[in-house]
């Protein structure tokens, strides 16, 4: 079976799960010797294809007097809908939000207890920050909470409990294994950043004039590259980990990279060419990057949570190097040096420190295939190298985020307009800061997409509602702030180059973020209690009710 898969555009997770129609259009094809194509419409798209994201938790923190975290108790039940999907199994959303509720936090008592819920349902599938999204909203709203108990600032309350440097390697109380990160720095970046002290005090002036602006805040750490040990324990039919590349160079000096992944949207093309041509000196207009096809590419597992840089990266970063020992090996005898004295730069192979003495790249590899005879004695006359690439064991390598936003509600339509919002972000080290950027600005808006607008809608018999974008409604341009992002690097100790993932984590914090940004809004009308998204413009308004209920009306 040969699979030929194009350009597709945007992933975010629908495209993960193997669809009954992909297998019934094969055998169709099969039996009928010509080509099958089969297309849905929006709704039938709607109805069949998964849902995500709805997670019901009952959770509670137990702290100090002083303010310091403890202990969790919480009890998930995720929707699944009618049954589990392949390859991941019904148990994916509720395992990994077990696993990462904890979030950033420093504390080892833990309780949770996780029911996968069938329902009538859509299946539930995999989508962009899988069960990271629910997981921050609860730990952070609780985390809130603690501080209005309390009387503590919201922001000092978490530097209290935050993971520190000294910490990692970091057991999180589910069970995960923190290789490192920057927590503490980057709340303190983002509290010099925005002017945290002055802006709280602005605010709240603006909401003793009437208005209803605040400030929600939220620190998250992410999930990324999920080892082969880690796919393991969960015990799906299929165990992915490690990811695979074939690099050749042909006697013109052009490399073309084979890779088992697959780019929808994430600029893998100019990343994995980047890794590559820094290890060879190699510009990335002489560099090819192959996708897509089975006949093409080697075996592998894919493209899918936040993994991608990391293995297919250091995969292609290894094979390169294993290139470049052997041209280092070539040139060298050509040169009369010693590999160890070579650099790679500029196209080219030179001695270090001796002006003029370089060979180009494409000389190099016009010599290796069409002079062997000036190779050194039993070198083989083909530039080609296969790497596979695994992390070390364990359960991955984690981001961390810092997200704040200023937000104001509208109190004669509860519509709510996200007027800031910045992102400090430790993605270990960064190979395309453009690319990193664009990751971040697609999650934010898709984050802001859970916090305020996308819910799937049932009736009482079962029947879905928002089956058009005219029901399900998404953010557009015009919902979207500017989006400001800082960066720290704290490469990975565990990973080849010290890369970490970070394709999703600028979905995971908005909707905790806005959440607590409307419970600073409403504060001067009386406390509310925001557990639960989208904050639609009837949920915002029934907010503010409650809020000036408990405040005598007014």
């Amino acid at each position: 079976v040969r699979v030929i898969s194009p350009d597709v555009g945007g992933g975010f997770g629908v495209k993960a799960q193997a669809y009954p129609e992909e297998v019934a259009c094969a055998l169709a094809a099969l039996a009928l010797r010509r080509p099958v194509r089969w297309i849905e419409d929006r709704r039938e798209h709607f109805v069949a294809s998964h849902h995500s994201r709805e997670h019901l938790h009952d959770a509670t923190l137990h702290y100090t007097d002083d303010g310091q975290i403890t202990a969790l108790d919480a009890e998930l039940w995720v929707d699944m809908g009618a049954y589990s999907v392949f390859p991941w199994t019904a148990t994916m959303d509720t395992g990994m939000a077990m696993g990462i509720l904890p979030g950033p936090y420093r504390f080892t008592g833990y309780s949770v207890v996780g029911h996968p819920t069938c329902t009538n349902k859509t299946p539930y599938g995999a989508y962009r920050g899988v069960s990271r999204p629910a997981a921050c909203f609860t730990i952070e709203r609780l985390v809130d909470w603690m501080a209005r108990d309390l009387g503590r600032d919201r922001l000092e309350i978490r530097r209290q409990n935050l993971v520190t440097n000294t910490d990692y390697p970091w057991t999180n109380a589910g069970g995960l294994v923190y290789d490192g990160g920057s927590l503490v720095e980057s709340l303190d970046t983002m509290r010099e950043w925005i002017g945290y002290d002055d802006l709280t005090t602005r605010l709240a002036d603006d909401r003793r004039m009437g208005r209803l602006r605040g400030l929600g805040l939220a620190v998250f750490t992410e999930q990324t590259a999920h080892t082969t040990e880690e796919f393991k324990k969960r015990g799906v039919p299929i165990v992915f980990g490690y990811e695979t590349a074939a690099l050749r160079l042909d006697s013109t000096g052009h490399l073309t990279i084979s890779a088992s992944i697959h780019s929808h949207g994430q600029g893998l093309e100019t990343t994995l060419a980047q890794f590559v041509g820094d290890t060879l000196g190699l510009p990335l207009e002489r560099i090819k990057v192959v996708f897509g096809d089975t006949d093409q590419v080697p075996y592998g597992a894919g493209t899918f949570a936040s993994r991608s840089a990391v293995l297919a990266g250091g995969a292609s970063r290894l094979a390169a190097a294993d290139l470049r020992e052997k041209l280092a090996r070539i040139a060298g005898h050509i040169l009369e040096a010693a590999p160890d004295d070579l650099v790679f730069d500029n196209d080219g192979v030179g001695i270090a420190g001796v002006p003029d003495s370089s060979i180009s790249l494409g000389e190099l590899c016009r010599i290796t295939y069409q002079r062997p005879d000036l190779l050194p004695p039993g070198e083989v006359p083909i530039l080609e190298a296969v790497r596979t690439y695994d992390a070390a064991p364990g359960t991955g390598t984690f981001t961390n985020a810092v997200h704040a936003a200023v937000i104001e509600a509208d109190p004669g339509t509860g519509a709510i307009t996200v007027e800031d919002y910045w992102v400090v972000e430790d993605c270990g080290r960064m190979i395309n800061p453009m690319v990193v950027e664009g990751q971040i600005h697609g999650g934010v808006a898709q984050g802001i997409g859970t916090a305020l607008f996308e819910e799937m809608v049932y009736d009482d018999d079962g029947q879905l509602l928002t089956t058009t974008y005219m029901d399900y409604l998404l953010p557009t341009s015009q919902d979207i702030p500017f989006i400001h992002t800082r960066h720290l690097e704290t490469p990975s100790p565990d990973t080849e180059g010290g890369i970490k993932g970070m394709g999703e984590g600028g979905a995971i914090a908005p909707a905790a973020v806005i959440a607590g940004a409307l419970e600073d809004a409403l504060s001067n009308l009386g406390p509310v209690w925001v557990n639960r998204v989208p904050l639609t413009p009837e949920r915002v308004l029934g907010h503010i009710d409650d809020a000036s209920a408990q405040n005598g009306g007014t």
